[in-house]
Parts: structure tokens; C-alpha cells; sequence
């Protein structure tokens, strides 16, 4: 059954919020047990088409049993199996505290609550879950790009970190691991609400929440690390703070990196998701990076996935509207004349990383190749502004008199045809197992050459002594390899040996 009663502030008192954390942790409601009991990992990527298995699983009737179909699958349940599962608080209270109400004989959520990304979490019920349109102030929970921030974010040790329009607050929070202290801001005192509670619940005492307008609660502050997951929809309407910048096409995730070098410390990062237009006759390449002229600061632009407009307004319109009403047609039509005028023919999602440095020749970049962003991914972005200043300050000939180490998750495979009479090997490939998954073609030569890589040889020894076994002087392979050489560097299969990030 659907829920029919908007859902309205959460009550912040420690008092109530500790007795929350109290029942759940007695329950087994953990992050840890949830996905346990569920046989699952990750909450976000449940379907509905699996709930028959998953109701199956919690039908014994446990106080967990109970927690997971009432917070995570938002289903109604009796109002007896729903006051054991809440002692020693009453139900009563978690009514007044704005997580559950009564109809009728039964308990509904007002909110969604599930582990991911290693805390618990409270978001505004999705859509399909609704029989009212949901208000602008609506606060989504995490989905495939907040995972992809998580799990590119740097986590460096920072002395503070901003989180611009922090929603649910799950970035703010996972800054609040690794830095001093977290300033979250948004424009929506509803997501405040929640984000506060968040990180109340999940025992977070580091995190301090601003309402504001972007960079406006923080004016004259820097940070050693910004993070945002910003309202990026590139989309017609601005009935919407969680998805739509309100300022046409990509002009808001402009607006965010035009501003962010002031509120950045010298060798501080800002992260953020992104989504950019493919505009009709312009190189999106080149557009993009004169978004960065004169910011000071170097850039990695991570292409992660492309759309076509048609795709793309259903996948953002059905997270607002049901689908197959009359409405979701309509505001369907509405956005792709909007694309048609705009010139807009494709979309693009990917991760942006500006680390300011004032001093030196910023460099910019952008990377098409990545598969996958696993938990990996900040530590390997990290070594990545690295080796990219590493090789934008190198000359060939002092990169030939450098000492290189291949890293150890890279794999080599072989890819064979069947022939027939046997197999025919097509192509090598050379991959990463973790971090950003890149995984390229690469030839044989190329291949043996950085197997040697150990770190005992220096580059130009190491071409020689190909050369030599290809019974060729070394000035004719010199150049190819040099270059196959930078751009294995600059993806981070090779490092120098003596270089520490």
C-alpha cells in the first residue's frame, strides 16, 4: 500500500534520537545486519520484483523482521508486531517524532530508513511509494551518483570539508570520517532536518549544518575539501530543489566551479557530480574546459556515462511523477522541446576534481575510459593529481632517467578467437582491478617492457634493452614507447618509484 500522509519534521532531541539508535542496534538493525539477513549488500539496488523473495525472508516475524519491512521496504504493518519491535520506546513517540504514523489498525513510515555506505540512513519515501505529488522540498537518499561521489571522494586527512547541498547528509558524513570538522549547507530546511538526525543517529558529533544558498553560509571560510552532489538535472522546470538548479542547462554546475576556488585552501580538492550537455556543432570537450579558465586550480573531468535526451528526461521525470499518467507524458514532451531548442543531443554524467594550486601551470583532463568507481576510487584520483603534475613538470628526457614500478593491482588478458584449428590471440588487454576500473588495449612490446618495471632500472634502460632485443637502435622505437609510457602513467598503471602521494 502506498503512503497518504506527507511526511513533516523529525524531532532532534538526543534524547529521542538516542532511543532510536537504541531500539535499532537492539534489534540488529546495524548496517552490518540488515544487509545480513536481507542477503544483500547494497539497499539502493532493491527492485520491487524481488520483494516476494526478500518478504519471505523476514516472515519470521522478529523485531528486525519487522524494523526492515516497515524502514526499509515502507510497508504497513500490524500495530502489535510494530509495538514489540519498538520497546522500550512507544509508538506513540516515534509518531510524535515524525518516523512513523498510525491508520487504522496498522503502522506506516513516514520515511524511508537503511543502511548504506556504512551508516544508517533516513530519506522522503521514493515516488512510486506515494499517492500525493511529492513537494519541493522533497529529500531523495542516495542513489547511483551519491555512491559514485562516496566512492571517489578523497579521504585524506582534512582539517575542515564543506558540503554543499549535503540532502540526506551521507557526503557530509563520510567527510566527517577523515576531517576535523564538516560545515553541511542547503537551501531546504527540510533536508537539514534530516541530514542533523543522520548524523545524530550514526553518532556523528563533528558535522555543523548551515541553511544558505550554495557558498552564502560560509562566506570568507576555505576549506581543505568541498564536496557536492548538487541539483545537476539539465531540465526545464524548477519545481524541485533536490534535482533542478533553477538557471537552464548546466548553468548551475557552472556556477558551483566558477565560485569554488575562494573557498578552497591552497592544495585543497573539490569534488563534485556533474551533468553536461552535448550541444548541437560545439566540441563538448573543449566547452567544458573553458568552464576553468583562470580558476587556478588543476582539473579531472571523469566521463562516467552518456545519454540520450529521450532516456534521460524519463529516468529524471519518473523520479517525480508516476509513471504512465497523463502528467509524466506531458512534462516528457514538455523537456524534450526544451532539448530540442537548446540545441541539447546528448547528456553526460561524470565526476569533476579541482585541486587548487595557485603557484603552478594547472593542467586539465578529462578521462572517458573508466568502467566502474569502486571504494577505491579517492585513493586512486589522489594518485592520479599526482602523477598528472608529475608528468606536466617532467621533460621526456628526465621521465626516460626516472625510475618506474608497476601497480599492483594491474592485470594483464589475453583475448583469443577460436580459429578453428585452434585459438588466435586478438588483442592484450591491461587493467586495473580497483580504484577507477580502466581497462585499455596495449601492445606485446609495450606489455614486456613494463613487466620490468620494478623500480630497479630507470625508463631509458629499459627501452634500450627492448630495442636490443627487437634488433633495432633504440631511437626507433624511442618515441612510441615514451608515449605509451606517458599515458600508462597518466592512468595510473605505472608510478615512480620514489614518488609518495
Amino acid at each position: 500500500m502506498r503512503s497518504t500522509r506527507r511526511p513533516k519534521m523529525l524531532n532532534l532531541n538526543p534524547h529521542f534520537i538516542d532511543g532510536v539508535r537504541n531500539v535499532l542496534e537492539k534489534a540488529g538493525f546495524t548496517e552490518e545486519g540488515v544487509p545480513a539477513r536481507l542477503g544483500c549488500e547494497e539497499m539502493i539496488r532493491i527492485v520491487p520484483k524481488e520483494m516476494p523473495r526478500l518478504l519471505n525472508l523476514t516472515k519470521e516475524g522478529t523485531p528486525l523482521d519487522t524494523l526492515i519491512q516497515l524502514l526499509v521496504f515502507s510497508l504497513r504493518v500490524d500495530l502489535a508486531a510494530a509495538t514489540q519491535a519498538l520497546h522500550p520506546m512507544t509508538l506513540q513517540s516515534w509518531c510524535d517524532g515524525g518516523l512513523l504514523y498510525l491508520q487504522g489498525g496498522e503502522v506506516a513510515p513516514h520515511l524511508a530508513l537503511f543502511p548504506h555506505g556504512g551508516f544508517l540512513i533516513a530519506c522522503d519515501l521514493p515516488v512510486r511509494l506515494l499517492d500525493y505529488r511529492i513537494s519541493p522540498d522533497h529529500v531523495v537518499g542516495p542513489g547511483q551518483s551519491s555512491q559514485w561521489l562516496l566512492n571517489a571522494t578523497v579521504k585524506r586527512k582534512a582539517r575542515s570539508a564543506l558540503d554543499l547541498g549535503t540532502g540526506c547528509g551521507i557526503q557530509g558524513m563520510s567527510c566527517a570520517l577523515h576531517s576535523g570538522n564538516v560545515i553541511c549547507t542547503d537551501i531546504n530546511p527540510r533536508a537539514l532536518n534530516v541530514a542533523f538526525f543522520n548524523s545524530a543517529l550514526n553518532g556523528l558529533e563533528n558535522i555543523e549544518f548551515r541553511e544558505g544558498d550554495l557558498y552564502s553560509p560560509v562566506q570568507g571560510e576555505a576549506f581543505d575539501l568541498i564536496t557536492m552532489n548538487p541539483p545537476f538535472a539539465i531540465s526545464p522546470e524548477t519545481r524541485f530543489q533536490f534535482r533542478d538548479g533553477g538557471m537552464g542547462g548546466d548553468a548551475f554546475v557552472q556556477r558551483v566551479i566558477h565560485e569554488a576556488p575562494a573557498y578552497l585552501a591552497e592544495d585543497g580538492i573539490c569534488q563534485l557530480m556533474a551533468e553536461w550537455a552535448h550541444i548541437r556543432g560545439v566540441d563538448w570537450r573543449e566547452r567544458i574546459e573553458s568552464w576553468f579558465a583562470g580558476t587556478g586550480c588543476d582539473v579531472w573531468v571523469i566521463s562516467l556515462a552518456t545519454r540520450e535526451p529521450d532516456i534521460y528526461a524519463l529516468n529524471w521525470i519518473s523520479a517525480t511523477i508516476k509513471e504512465g499518467t497523463a502528467l509524466h507524458t506531458h512534462r516528457w514532451n514538455e523537456w524534450m522541446a526544451y532539448y530540442q531548442k537548446q540545441g541539447i543531443e546528448q547528456v553526460s554524467i561524470g565526476i569533476i576534481t579541482m585541486r587548487r594550486r595557485k603557484a603552478a601551470r594547472n593542467w586539465f583532463w578529462i578521462t572517458e575510459e573508466v568502467d566502474q568507481i569502486d571504494a577505491f576510487g579517492g585513493e586512486t584520483i589522489l594518485q592520479g593529481l599526482f602523477l598528472r603534475s608529475f608528468l606536466s613538470e617532467t621533460s621526456s628526457d628526465a621521465l626516460l632517467d626516472t625510475r618506474l614500478q608497476i601497480v599492483a593491482d594491474a592485470v594483464i588478458e589475453n583475448v583469443s578467437r577460436s580459429k578453428g584449428s585452434g585459438w588466435q590471440m586478438e588483442r592484450t588487454v591491461l587493467r586495473h582491478q580497483k580504484g577507477l576500473h580502466y581497462a585499455g588495449n596495449i601492445d606485446l612490446h609495450i606489455a614486456r617492457l613494463i613487466g620490468q618495471c620494478d623500480g630497479r632500472k630507470t625508463l631509458r634502460q629499459l627501452i634500450d634493452e627492448l630495442a636490443a632485443s627487437l634488433g633495432v637502435e633504440p631511437g626507433k622505437i624511442l618515441d612510441s614507447a615514451l608515449a605509451a609510457i606517458t599515458n600508462l602513467i597518466e592512468r595510473g598503471f605505472l608510478l615512480p618509484a620514489s614518488m609518495e602521494v
